[in-house]
């Protein structure tokens, strides 16, 4: 039996939740969004948990601190972040979420 967890944003579709089978590339993204949901400190049973809010930080942002994080709390996802600076001081970040692949896919199991 596949092991699930709610999407996120959380989505109601014909009167059942929507869930993300686990190890599935959706539920990659949700484990970011998740982590990337949250301004650090705002969680009381785990005040280190979540970004530094980059919304007042100067151009260009600083992306370390989204990086780091992602990396502690979802070790097992490949990471990869973008960033464009636009002429009107504006810029956009772009986070590539993935679940890596194994080596050993294909590989037969003899018992």
């Amino acid at each position: 039996m596949a092991i699930n967890h709610l999407a996120l944003p959380i989505e109601v579709s014909m009167g059942s939740y929507v869930y993300n089978e686990q190890d599935s590339q959706s539920e990659a993204k949700t484990q970011a969004r998740a982590i990337l949901s949250f301004p650090r400190g705002s969680r009381q049973e785990s005040l280190d948990f979540g970004i530094l809010d980059p919304t007042f930080q100067e151009m260009p942002i600083d992306v370390t601190d989204i990086a780091n994080t992602l990396a502690f709390y979802a070790p097992d996802l490949d990471i990869e972040i973008t960033q464009r600076p636009h002429l009107d001081g504006t810029e956009t970040v772009n986070i590539r979420v993935a679940l890596p692949f194994s080596d050993d896919v294909g590989e037969k199991v003899v018992s």
